[in-house]
């Protein structure tokens, strides 16, 4: 068993701990080709809890029925305050800290986009508020858009991105002749840009490899941060 696959299952567990205290009915955990899962129930209805495993580490997916008070009710545990407070090894947010996650990794027809955020208690809730979460779970691009607008309402000039075109990105990958390498100082320069307009402490990336191909590409004011 991999580390990624082993901290997919604390995650799971520490999660079905948490619901069992909130009197959610949980069933055996179960293991699948790239997730472990579990189901969630109120005793009327069902939900399932996924946590998947892969290149780019763990991902939580919630399924069921988005309508009912019960999956709003499972979703703020998981995804709401909640998150933040339990005691894991995995989960440890910070009062005050960036966030940078990447798009387009490598796609012939797009550019790859880094973007990178700075965020704290106050402007999560209004995030969250706004209907910001992954990508992947908001169904259409007018959606998108319009929380595009709501966030920089929201961060204000507290963000940067590094858009990447095809041809520059083709020839970036001749000189670090490596995919995380270069992702790696992309998270950085976004990373270094924000750190010129605010002192930061701490920050969270998506985990696309070592933590050190970040770290290895920080300038003089990234190397103070965690």
């Amino acid at each position: 068993m991999n580390t990624i696959e082993q901290s997919a299952e604390r995650i799971i567990r520490d999660y079905i701990n948490l619901l069992k205290k909130k009197n959610i009915i949980v069933s055996n955990i179960l293991k699948a080709a790239y997730n472990y899962e579990a189901g969630l129930s109120d005793g009327k209805n069902n939900l399932k809890l996924q946590v998947y495993f892969g290149k780019k580490g763990n991902k939580v997916v919630l399924q069921g029925n988005k309508e009912t008070e019960f999956y709003k009710r499972v979703n703020e545990i998981i995804f709401g305050e909640e998150l933040f407070s339990r005691s894991t090894n995995e989960i440890s947010e910070p009062e005050n800290y960036i966030g940078t996650d990447e798009s387009g990794k490598g796609d012939y027809f797009g550019p790859l986009v880094v973007a990178g955020v700075l965020v704290n208690k106050n402007t999560l809730n209004q995030l969250r508020k706004a209907g910001v979460r992954d990508s992947k779970e908001i169904k259409s691009d007018y959606s998108i858009k319009t929380i595009s607008s709501e966030i920089k309402k929201i961060i204000g000039k507290n963000y940067s991105l590094v858009i990447i075109s095809p041809e520059k990105y083709n020839e970036l990958y001749e000189n670090f002749k490596n995919v995380n390498r270069l992702l790696g100082w992309a998270h950085a320069r976004v990373l270094e840009n924000i750190l010129n307009e605010q002192s930061v402490p701490e920050a969270i990336s998506d985990k696309f490899g070592d933590e050190s191909y970040i770290k290895n590409s920080l300038q003089e004011k990234g190397k103070n941060i965690l």
